[in-house]
């Protein structure tokens, strides 16, 4: 299952994942969160799953770029903040190298892309798209954006549009009234196990 996670890029630093009250750190906490909830289980790894980030620019003369998570070489993810924000920070201070690469390499099973220009309307292509809402608005929605995802399709993608990104889509699945877009990410993994084990 593939992941595509939007979300409005900002500065992130080493300083900032150090100190909890970091208003970048506050910013970025459920993003850090989502990550590990796509690839972590209680004992190993998802190596089938993969999160594609794209980071969109709050001036549009400036290109968007990709994180991108492959599951199947991903090494040194943990479950707490740290974890992920150190491969955030890491990655951001390697932007400027994609001005002569195509992709940058960040860590095993991690690395930093240029965003096709093709893909600059990619979202509005997708079939699966979740958008993450204020709690109180369509919570019910969620019950059925799961139940339309073809769960056991291995090849399927979701796109989960962050609260904070600009990005408007057209002809969209869902809004999901959730407190954090993990928990949506945690939701959907468990129903495709539940659908997994029962074939």
């Amino acid at each position: 299952m593939k992941f595509v996670l939007w979300f409005l890029w900002q500065p992130l630093t080493r300083a900032d994942i150090r100190n909890p009250h970091s208003d970048h750190l506050k910013y970025y906490h459920s993003l850090l969160r989502s990550v590990p909830s796509v690839f972590l289980l209680s004992n190993s790894m998802r190596k089938e799953a993969s999160v594609e980030i794209v980071f969109l620019r709050e001036n549009t003369n400036e290109d968007p770029f990709l994180l991108r998570f492959d599951g199947k070489h991903l090494r040194y993810l943990s479950p707490d903040l740290l974890s992920t924000g150190a491969i955030l920070v890491k990655a951001f201070k390697r932007l400027s190298m994609l001005y002569d690469h195509t992709d940058v390499f960040v860590n095993p099973g991690v690395s930093l892309e240029n965003l096709p220009p093709e893909r600059s309307n990619d979202l509005f292509q997708t079939e699966y798209v979740l958008r993450q809402v204020k709690k109180e608005q369509k919570f019910s929605d969620f019950e059925l954006f799961l139940n339309m995802l073809p769960l056991n399709d291995d090849s399927i993608r979701i796109d989960l549009v962050f609260e904070n990104s600009p990005m408007k889509p057209r002809g969209i699945v869902a809004e999901c009234g959730i407190d954090s877009v993990d928990q949506a990410i945690t939701i959907i993994n468990f129903r495709k196990d539940e659908v997994s084990n029962a074939g």
